[in-house]
């Protein structure tokens, strides 16, 4: 089942259970890390991730609120979950 969500008048198709499995990769980097988990990104990031599927780091670095850094400490985990 899909949520849609209306992103600056881009409606994204959600996989809400890849949504899911990657909420719950964030939040046990965060308590691993003992940070707060939009520290490592933000609900729509993850939203956005779930909607596009990044394949490879040049997409996943084309997700609003992933940079250079965060693609160096997080891509590989996140892109597995994706893919």
């Amino acid at each position: 089942f899909n949520l849609n969500l209306d992103i600056s008048s881009t409606t994204l198709e959600v996989d809400s259970d890849l949504l899911q499995k990657l909420k719950e990769l964030r939040t046990g980097l965060a308590s691993q890390n003992s940070i707060a988990p939009y520290m490592i990104f933000k609900d729509k990031t993850l939203e956005e991730m779930a909607s596009k599927k990044p394949k490879n780091n040049s997409e996943f670095l084309a997700i609003n609120g992933v940079g250079a850094k965060k693609l160096k400490q997080y891509g590989e985990l996140f892109l597995e979950i994706i893919n």
